[in-house]
């Protein structure tokens, strides 16, 4: 998931696999905090689970995270999270493609699950 080549994205990640951003000497706190998670996973703790649910929640202030809500139409039923290995395109992938990075599924970190898959009234406690 780290960062998000499709699918949400925060303001500093890769988004679509265009051009990276320069964000320099600081980074965007959410996408520091996701790339870790294929580092140690153990590193996301309860969080990373919490976020998940607010995105199923459509909760403002968790949207307010990313570049763009990628759910303008209401809450989506299903969320999951997914590792990818990325590394950089070739000259000749990035002149056809214009992808600076070139993607690879590398595992499922977080099967789907939906609101009715939570506990504790949707307050992050998977069942």
């Amino acid at each position: 998931m780290t960062a998000f080549c499709s699918g949400a994205s925060s303001a500093g990640s890769t988004g679509h696999c265009v051009r990276p951003p320069q964000v320099a000497p600081y980074h965007y706190r959410l996408d520091w905090m996701i790339w870790f998670i294929p580092l140690s996973p153990r590193y996301a703790g309860d969080w990373f689970l919490v976020f998940l649910v607010r995105l199923l929640e459509n909760d403002p202030a968790t949207l307010r995270l990313l570049r763009r809500n990628p759910f303008p139409n209401g809450a989506p039923d299903l969320v999951r999270a997914r590792l990818f290995h990325y590394r950089y395109s070739t000259w000749r992938e990035w002149r056809e493609t214009g992808r600076w990075w070139v993607r690879t599924l590398a595992a499922e970190y977080v099967a789907p699950f939906g609101l009715a898959d939570v506990g504790a009234g949707g307050r992050g406690v998977l069942r």
